[in-house]
């Protein structure tokens, strides 16, 4: 079982910086949530891109709620 994001990757981070190197979600053995993870990471200084990265990743948390709820 993978909690839910964002623990993944704060748990990735906490350990990377114990560590002094980046550490990713499959060396923590949780690389499935890795696509959810990255996204929204990291927003543009364009309102534009800001915008369409933030609607990509509602979306796709809208659909892991939905698919989870049934």
């Amino acid at each position: 079982m993978t909690p839910k994001p964002p623990v993944p990757r704060l748990l990735a981070q906490a350990l990377g910086e114990r560590l002094g190197r980046p550490v990713n979600l499959a060396e923590i053995g949780m690389g499935e949530a890795e696509t959810i993870a990255l996204m929204g990471l990291d927003f543009s200084r364009d309102p534009a891109d800001a915008v369409r990265v933030a609607t990509s990743f509602w979306n796709h948390l809208e659909e892991v709620c939905v698919t989870e709820d049934t």
